[in-house]
């Protein structure tokens, strides 16, 4: 699993590269970060502000992290089913993110090969879906749309 520094840094690189156009990818990042590392990417004001709203660092744990994924999969596929395709994108963006910080680069390489992504992403969410044991949509439409 990345680490607080690893993550930082990757989110600086989204930044500077302006790879990440509506902060999908930094929004996954950037809520797995502990205030310390959080507070340069925050506008001035930010901490004082979160801290008085309750802000509290998150729990960082692979199972955490597996957990937040997973259940984000299943909004995926509904996305996915429905022909959403900001949201379809986003999901896939996020679910990638994800598999990053759990130190999968094969599936971060594989949601952001844009040959998988036809059909919403549904190729890229049944790989997701395989490689962490989770059931995905049997029905005839989403067996032709994960199939290209």
């Amino acid at each position: 699993m990345r680490t607080q520094n690893e993550i930082a840094d990757r989110i600086g690189r989204l930044q500077d590269q302006n790879d990440d156009m509506f902060g999908f990818q930094r929004d996954v990042l950037m809520s797995c970060l502990a205030m310390e590392f959080l507070e340069p990417f925050l506008k001035d004001g930010g901490r004082k502000s979160m801290e008085e709203e309750g802000w509290v660092d998150p729990v960082f744990t692979e199972e955490v992290i597996r957990k937040h994924m997973l259940d984000y999969l299943e909004f995926a596929f509904d996305k996915c089913m429905g022909h959403r395709g900001i949201s379809a994108s986003r999901s896939v963006q996020k679910l990638g993110e994800w598999a990053w910080i759990l130190g999968r680069d094969d599936l971060l390489a594989f949601a952001e090969n844009d040959g998988n992504y036809p059909q919403y992403g549904a190729p890229i969410l049944k790989k997701f879906a395989e490689e962490f044991g989770v059931e995905f949509p049997t029905n005839d439409a989403f067996t032709r749309m994960a199939n290209g």
